[in-house]
């Protein structure tokens, strides 16, 4: 396997500092205590405001990273920038919640950075196993998030809620990532969109585009699903499970 160039790691630079900076934020604050959390969120939003000024810099040329599984472009600086305004705005807001409701610790800020890491992530995906990787390494710190005051009762059902309903769609989005790399054996967006349109001819033994098509919407169709008679017959009280960890009237 050929060596990762050197600048392949640039255009993911951003990301890069963003983790750094949870890493050593939690560093800190394990070695400081709860006494920290305020320094914790004020340099937390340093350190995202120092991953939106290195984001920028590189300008909006389209740059790939990673074995073109990581791709970097105007329209992703634009909506990175965002995802990095709006988890700043975040955390100076929490900083005030958090101390009313007595629940300031310094670990929220770390699970807003890694959380953000992860939106990052999709963002500039160019890959469905990048997607995949970015979209678990946001939702890992929103589970605790979504329970962060373990006194409250409505806080701890929403964050068990939120990892059962997370859970069952990481592990449908893995099957569906799976029956696409089967039928087009690649998992790169830029070739399976090549392959679809009929732009890039199918390798020896390869199915063509329509008849990929039809199958994979075959396979959709086949998929089970809440009310569907596989489900009713494996889980007969399958419909009222999942009417029971959808939001109820307490907001949960």
């Amino acid at each position: 396997m050929p060596e990762l160039p050197p600048l392949a790691v640039v255009p993911a630079l951003p990301e890069i500092i963003v983790i750094a900076g949870a890493m050593a934020l939690l560093m800190f604050g394990a070695f400081n205590g709860e006494r920290s959390t305020r320094m914790v969120s004020w340099l937390a939003v340093a350190v995202l405001i120092l991953a939106l000024i290195v984001s920028q810099l590189g300008g909006g040329e389209r740059r790939l990273a990673f074995y073109g599984m990581f791709v970097t472009e105007a329209f992703a600086l634009f909506m990175k920038a965002l995802v990095l305004i709006g988890s700043a705005v975040t955390i100076l807001l929490a900083m005030h919640y958090n101390e009313d409701q007595r629940i300031a610790r310094f670990e929220f800020p770390v699970l807003v950075l890694l959380s953000t890491a992860g939106m990052m992530a999709m963002i500039s995906a160019n890959d469905l196993i990048t997607l995949y990787v970015g979209l678990e390494l946001q939702n890992l710190p929103l589970y605790i998030v979504a329970c962060f005051n373990r006194d409250s009762a409505r806080s701890s059902e929403a964050g068990l809620k939120y990892f059962v309903l997370s859970a069952l769609s990481s592990g449908m989005l893995l099957y569906g990532v799976s029956l696409v790399y089967g039928f087009t054996g690649t998992t790169g967006f830029p070739e399976i969109a090549a392959l679809m349109s009929g732009a890039l001819p199918p390798s020896t033994g390869q199915e063509s585009p329509t008849v990929i098509r039809a199958r994979m919407s075959r396979a959709a169709c086949d998929l089970p699903r809440p009310g569907s008679p596989a489900i009713n017959a494996i889980l007969p009280n399958a419909n009222r499970c999942f009417q029971a960890h959808c939001t109820d009237r307490s907001g949960t």
